[in-house]
């Protein structure tokens, strides 16, 4: 391909659409933009392998194989994390995409989700980030038709160090069953689709 043509290809950018600083991007203009998200499977993992993405953690881990070892895992119950906790010192990069763009943010929790077999998405937000848990309860409101429901729990910081506690929303399809966990205790934050209640949240793991 000459330079030419690679210069009237067309460019789809992740975070293009609206303008970062008029807010959140409604599903409406995300499905426009983008088109639904791919459904993750075995493929993905595959994909994920084949094009060497690193993590972009300080170890660089290949994140391929970090998706494989948990789909292939035989004696544990899968949770994907989303770390939106915003640690950095002078950084807002997880607040802006999360306020911006809480759906593709979504999509792609729910890809890893299905992609290694999880059955529960967890979004660890920063208590101070008011914008971003607003940005993230509209978000799944818009999909009430997805299947999926959510709640706010305050938990402790995933951090030892002592650090106000930060929130976090998870999801979960509408047609498992609640069951009782194991942990510290702690109210709801905020009301979910179906319903308010107290819950029992599992402790976090470093």
């Amino acid at each position: 391909m000459t330079r030419a043509h690679m210069m009237k290809a067309p460019v789809q950018r992740l975070l293009g659409g609206p303008p970062i600083a008029a807010g959140m991007e409604s599903f409406a203009e995300h499905l426009a933009r983008l088109g639904p998200a791919p459904r993750g499977n075995a493929a993905m993992i595959s994909t994920l392998e084949a094009s060497g993405l690193l993590g972009r953690g300080g170890a660089g881990f290949p994140v391929g194989r970090k998706w494989r070892a948990v789909a292939e895992r035989s004696d544990a119950r899968a949770v994907v994390l989303v770390n939106g906790a915003e640690g950095e010192p002078l950084s807002a990069k997880d607040r802006t995409l999360m306020t911006a763009r809480p759906h593709l943010v979504l999509d792609g929790a729910l890809l890893a989700a299905q992609s290694v077999g999880a059955e529960e998405v967890v979004l660890y937000v920063g208590s101070a980030h008011s914008g971003a848990r607003a940005a993230l309860s509209r978000a799944m409101a818009e999909r009430s038709s997805t299947g999926e429901s959510a709640s706010w729990t305050r938990r402790p910081a995933m951090s030892p160090a002592r650090r106000p506690p930060r929130f976090t929303l998870s999801l979960r399809r509408t047609h498992d069953r609640p069951h009782g966990r194991r942990g510290r205790s702690s109210a709801e934050f905020a009301v979910s689709r179906r319903s308010c209640r107290t819950s029992r949240p599992s402790p976090m793991r470093r």
